[in-house]
């Protein structure tokens, strides 16, 4: 085998990989774990699974009935790289935590759709406070 011959298997080898590590993080991105919590919630307990399962996780987004510091802050978060090592990126995080505690973001639920532009929830809960008080509930009666 030639040395041309070597650098064009390993180039083709390198394009190869490297489109499959590009297609895995499209995965990871565009197929968050949203998927595992929902396929989780129902082969764990199918009856009456939506009132066991509480998720607490912001949901990373604003529409047209947001305050504009939360706009600002979800675009913000949006542009953030994924290693965060700024005080400030962190600073962001937490103002988003904050925010989503006190209600202004809405709580990411188990399975959540839009519909004519409203953000809904399936299965879940809506916001923070409804989800700390249903699993300190839950935790009650365990």
């Amino acid at each position: 085998m030639t040395v041309n011959a070597i650098g064009i298997y390993f180039i083709r080898g390198l394009k190869y990989f490297m489109d499959s590590v590009l297609q895995l993080s499209k995965s990871i991105l565009f197929e968050p774990p949203d998927w595992a919590n929902f396929v989780a919630m129902f082969i764990l307990n199918q009856r009456d699974a939506e009132n066991k399962f509480v998720r607490l996780s912001p949901l990373i987004y604003s529409d047209s009935n947001s305050e504009s510091d939360i706009s600002s802050l979800v675009k913000d978060l949006h542009n953030l790289d994924m290693d965060l090592i700024k005080d400030e990126d962190v600073g962001k995080i937490e103002t988003c935590f904050q925010a989503w505690v006190k209600g202004k973001i809405m709580n990411q639920p188990i399975q959540g759709f839009f519909k004519k532009g409203v953000y809904k929830c399936r299965f879940g809960q809506k916001s923070f406070d409804i989800g700390i008080k249903e699993w300190l509930e839950a935790d009650k009666a365990n």
